[in-house]
């Protein structure tokens, strides 16, 4: 990304600025010190761009006033009076990007791979028509104390393959995180599949799967996303609930037109508003109103 701002920023203007890239783990109160041992005197401009972080947490006072700008994943909303922008997630590069497949060509139906995690344990009931009366029983009680560990108790160690409970889809969940597909075999079948599942992940509603799911044409069925400009109008379907996620999936399929339609949408708006292209252009634009 650097070098894009660069290509797009007047040489002027670049060298009055300095811009700080952030990584930094999800921890409350969030972790600040690497970035504030970066010098910045001497700069005009000053503008963090905050990749990491998934708690959405606000960066302190002490920070904000550090920066000219800032542009921050994972928030929850923007604070223009703070020069505090939200910034799409960034696509890390392991999941190659595959030709675009038609959505009537698409080999499966419903494609999710990924962990189960106590946010995503409604979503494997609603699908898992084998789940046995007393594992139905406990579903209210992972999402409380002590859930995560009774979770672990009941599913602990084991992988699911209930691919058969929809036709013709692949629908996994592994026993951790990355410990599934290979990346290429996700690849693939992200790019051959017409209605991507994204539930929540550890701790937001947003995740890497969105991205790569709409930039092959995919349409993506999400949690509620965050109310922040680059989400406006995203052209995925967004649920309050997975309960009635059978029923969603046979009316969408029944009906290629509309899937063929969300399909073109989502790859103009991956383009127009989250890809790396999109992203650059919009704290450019940010860069020359300072």
């Amino acid at each position: 990304m650097a070098s894009d701002l660069q290509k797009k920023i007047s040489v002027k203007l670049f060298q009055e600025c300095i811009f700080v890239f952030a990584n930094t783990d999800t921890k409350y109160p969030i972790y600040e010190r690497p970035i504030f041992e970066v010098k910045t005197e001497g700069y005009k401009k000053r503008i963090l761009i905050w990749i990491g972080e998934e708690s959405g947490s606000l960066p302190s006072d002490e920070l904000l006033t550090k920066f000219d700008l800032i542009f921050k994943a994972y928030m929850r909303q923007e604070y223009p009076e703070k020069h505090l922008y939200a910034m799409p997630m960034i696509l890390p590069s392991e999941v190659p990007v595959q030709d675009v497949i038609p959505m009537s060509m698409k080999k499966y139906n419903v494609f999710f791979s990924g962990n189960l995690n106590r946010n995503r344990i409604s979503m494997f009931a609603a699908l898992n028509s084998k789940m046995s009366w007393w594992q139905r029983l406990l579903q209210p009680f992972y999402g409380g104390k002590g859930g995560t560990r009774l979770l672990k108790l009941v599913y602990g160690g084991k992988d699911f393959d209930i691919s058969d409970e929809v036709q013709n889809s692949v629908l996994r969940f592994n026993n951790g995180f990355n410990t599934g597909l290979t990346k290429d075999e996700y690849a693939r079948i992200t790019a051959n599949s017409k209605i991507i599942l994204s539930p929540r992940g550890f701790s937001s509603t947003e995740c890497f799967r969105i991205y790569e799911s709409m930039r092959q044409g995919a349409v993506v069925i999400n949690e509620k996303l965050p109310n922040v400009p680059h989400y406006h109008n995203i052209p995925i379907v967004q649920i309050k609930s997975w309960k009635h996620i059978k029923k969603l999936i046979t009316e969408l399929t029944n009906d290629i037109a509309y899937l063929e339609k969300m399909s073109a949408e989502a790859i103009q708006f991956y383009n127009e508003k989250l890809s790396i292209e999109a992203i650059s252009n919009m704290i450019v634009a940010k860069v020359n109103d300072l």
